[in-house]
């Protein structure tokens, strides 16, 4: 099972009877007894790319094999923020979620794209717009999550 960024739990397989741990850093953050094969454990949310390490004890105190489980980034980017745009407007800038690619759209076709600095700002150069024009933004971060759509009216 993948584990996600918003996670609070993991659930899998494995022998019956058996004692499920997992940890993070040589910490626990979660145990789980196997009843009919199956486990199901609540654990704090990880953030993305956390490696987490799951691993199973018998009544013997014999240590499976650790099991590495990656986090997986499933949230999407917050909607960025976007300077106002008039027909002057050449240049525009925002806030955005670091790393992620900002597009404006003029309905399906792309006027403009930017990377988000580490400080969470981007500024793109586009053409100069008609009043009135209806633009569309967004972000994708790296993952390919999508944030919602902004909709401004050139003025």
């Amino acid at each position: 099972d993948t584990i996600a960024d918003f996670s609070k739990e993991i659930r899998g397989k494995a022998t019956s009877n058996m004692m499920v741990y997992a940890y993070v850093n040589n910490k626990q953050i979660g145990k789980a007894k196997v009843t009919d094969g199956k486990y199901f454990m609540s654990i704090p949310k990880q953030k993305a790319g956390t490696n987490i390490q799951i691993f199973t004890i018998n009544k013997y105190n014999k240590k499976s094999k650790i099991v590495t489980k990656k986090v997986i980034d499933r949230t999407a980017p917050k909607t960025p923020t976007i300077s106002k745009i008039t027909t002057k407007s050449k240049v525009v800038s925002g806030k955005g979620e670091k790393n992620s690619i900002v597009y404006i759209y003029r309905g399906s076709s792309k006027i403009g794209q930017a990377t988000v600095d580490a400080k969470g700002n981007y500024k793109l150069n586009i053409k100069a717009q008609k009043k009135g024009t209806k633009l569309t933004i967004y972000s994708v971060d790296k993952a390919k999550n999508k944030s919602k759509k902004l909709y401004l009216r050139v003025t």
